[in-house]
């Protein structure tokens, strides 16, 4: 199968996102990412694909984090893991907090 994405993809370890949603804050394990976005892990399905998302990642442990706005691109369920998982597209990616 041909590789379609632009953006190599770096499997992640032990990193989460805080995800700002619709005035919900949820902290979502990151699955993997790249210099154009993130996929990430989550208890419930309430990420829609279209909608904006804000937060926070932290890449390395000596940095301070990074502070996004996305999109979701895509969000399913992983039934047989008994978990959503969602991709985002970085719109703006900052070292300080958004506004």
């Amino acid at each position: 199968m041909e590789e379609k994405r632009k953006h190599d993809r770096w499997q992640t370890e032990d990193k989460k996102a805080v995800l700002l949603y619709q005035g919900d804050t949820q902290v979502a394990p990151l699955f993997d990412l790249s210099t154009a976005g993130m996929r990430v892990v989550l208890e419930d399905g309430i990420l829609q694909p279209g909608s904006t998302v804000r937060g926070e990642i932290e890449v390395f442990a000596q940095q301070k984090p990074y502070f996004i706005e996305g999109s979701v691109v895509w969000a399913r369920s992983v039934p047989q893991e008994n978990r959503f998982e969602a991709g985002i597209r970085f719109e703006k990616i900052r070292v300080t907090a958004l506004t």
